[in-house]
């Protein structure tokens, strides 16, 4: 099983990406990386492209699998080779290229057979990709599914995936597109919850973002004041943050009856060489509804630190805390 070199005691995970050319996966690497900078420049994978990169703490062993047909023809024969000890498959589909829905599912089905052969369970994640349509304008005959709607689209792909799986593995399905890297951030991280636990990750989430904008401590409560998630660079800097918690849920308190509103509360306090960042996020109990429950960073940091990346990190927070 192959080990993270940062840490020998927490095995890394095997992550294949694998479809036909052109359906995205290289894109959707990039958009994990954050390159999407890149994404002009990207040209069709050649057989395999292995990395490595860190997620939420984690080293995660990716290997794209090149889509043209002379290479699909070469994983099938070595199996071994190119599967074995995958802990997730990705499997992605270009929602938009309808033409080849046929040739796709085949293949599909091939490294299906494979993983059976190889008597291997891997956890399955189908990417339907390029589905901008229906992530970011959204589908106005979802909940019909009228023949030539997306949805319906969707389900009848997944009612044929599920004939050819038989039963044989668990497979979820998942909407995604670039456009909205928030989509492909969240369904990664409900992949890392199937294989970490939601506090680890939530602790291993808060050093990665403390370590990379060089915060000495990070907590992450619940409207309760209870810790969800902590990181501290020192024993100081725990002893500091803790003793300074109260203060803010106190003056949040204090706060409330005069400004009812619901905006997210924000604070700054800066004391000798220390900052202290205070910001509320807020969940939506239920879609249909207006009530929210709020969560509560509180960083602490030496160095200059903008307050707004704590909105998009907020957002990979909330995609673990909804599972």
């Amino acid at each position: 099983m192959p080990v993270d070199e940062t840490n020998p005691e927490i095995p890394s995970k095997k992550i294949i990406f694998t479809g036909l050319d052109n359906s995205g996966k290289s894109s959707i690497i990039l958009a994990l990386q954050r390159s999407l900078a890149n994404l002009a420049t990207l040209t069709p994978t050649k057989m395999v492209e292995r990395s490595t990169f860190n997620y939420m703490g984690y080293t995660i062993s990716s290997h794209d699998l090149g889509g043209q047909k002379k290479y699909l023809i070469t994983y099938l024969k070595q199996p071994g080779k190119y599967f074995s000890e995958t802990s997730v498959m990705i499997y992605v589909i270009d929602y938009q290229d309808a033409i080849r829905y046929d040739e796709s599912l085949s293949y599909f089905k091939d490294v299906l057979d494979q993983f059976q052969t190889l008597e291997m369970m891997p956890l399955i994640f189908v990417f339907f990709h390029k589905t901008e349509k229906i992530v970011i304008e959204g589908d106005q005959e979802d909940e019909i599914e009228l023949e030539g709607s997306g949805m319906h689209k969707i389900k009848l792909l997944e009612n044929k995936i599920e004939e050819i799986n038989a039963g044989r593995f668990t497979i979820e399905y998942k909407l995604t597109t670039i456009f909205d890297p928030w989509s492909i951030t969240s369904a990664f991280s409900d992949i890392m919850l199937r294989l970490f636990p939601r506090s680890i990750l939530l602790d291993k989430a808060l050093e990665e973002f403390a370590s990379s904008n060089r915060l000495d401590a990070l907590l992450l409560l619940d409207s309760n004041a209870l810790n969800l998630g902590t990181f501290y660079s020192t024993k100081d800097a725990e002893k500091i943050i803790r003793s300074s918690t109260p203060y803010f849920l106190t003056l949040l308190d204090s706060w409330k009856p005069i400004d009812p509103s619901n905006e997210p509360k924000l604070m700054k306090v800066t004391l000798n060489e220390y900052a202290f960042f205070f910001r509320e996020i807020q969940q939506k109990l239920q879609e249909d509804q207006e009530k929210y429950m709020s969560f509560y960073f509180l960083a602490m940091s030496h160095a200059e630190f903008n307050i707004e990346y704590l909105d998009e990190f907020s957002k990979m927070v909330l995609g673990i805390l909804r599972q």
